[in-house]
């Protein structure tokens, strides 16, 4: 089987075809520099992941309660603390300016509510000139709120269902572990079809495309 491989003429059609492109400088080129950039390029600079964003905070209730929802949200490093002010159009001018991508308005009567366990309205402006990360940290804005909704509430009895999710593949939640294998299927796709293109190309401008269609390649393995 072997020996018949290596004897027809699709193998040498394989290693003229070898030979062809280690002999063009140009396409080994294109076959190794722009897929290891764009790996490196897509693999890292496409992260989902954000943070230490610029976060403003105009606090009207001044209590333990507010201290304590502005220490949600930069406990995760997710947000982190630029400035304290004291008006609400102060604050939404800054976010404007993109000096800001967060800000928080805490009303006056946050304390009182969270006492009667009456629902509390909490303002939140986010820099929308970059949509993704206005989308991931209006994700992020959502759950620490309902965390901490939670948290104040409290409950003695534990929950009817308990779950727990282990992550079999990239434990460490890596982003660029997910990315990177999606890069490389869609690097191969594209540098394929450049490359082929360009064969095609090459071939009718040297006058050799006949030649190639009538070379006869076959690929049936001889059944034994």
């Amino acid at each position: 089987m072997d020996n018949w491989f290596f004897e027809s003429r699709f193998w040498a059609l394989v290693r003229k075809e070898i030979n062809q492109i280690l002999r063009n400088k140009q396409l080994v080129i294109l076959l190794i520099f722009p897929p290891t950039l764009q790996l490196l390029i897509y693999g890292f600079a496409l992260n989902p992941e954000i943070h230490f964003l610029k976060m403003g905070v105009v606090d009207y209730a001044q209590s333990y309660e507010s201290r304590e929802l502005i220490s949600s949200f930069t406990e995760n490093h997710i947000f982190t603390l630029e400035t304290v002010l004291l008006s609400e159009k102060e604050l939404g001018q800054q976010v404007e300016q993109g000096k800001l991508t967060i800000g928080v308005v805490i009303p006056p009567e946050l304390n009182r509510n969270l006492a009667k366990g009456t629902p509390t309205e909490i303002q939140v402006l986010i820099d929308g000139v970059d949509a993704n990360t206005a989308g991931i940290a209006n994700g992020y804005v959502n759950q620490i709120l309902r965390h901490y909704g939670l948290k104040q509430i409290g409950s003695s009895s534990p929950p009817p269902i308990n779950t727990h999710v282990t992550f079999l593949y990239n434990p460490g939640l890596v982003s660029s572990w997910f990315f990177v294998p999606g890069v490389i299927g869609l690097v191969l796709t594209l540098i394929g079809s450049i490359v082929s293109s360009i064969t095609v190309v090459r071939e009718k401008d040297t006058g050799t495309l006949e030649q190639l269609l009538m070379t006869s390649a076959p690929l049936a393995l001889r059944i034994i």
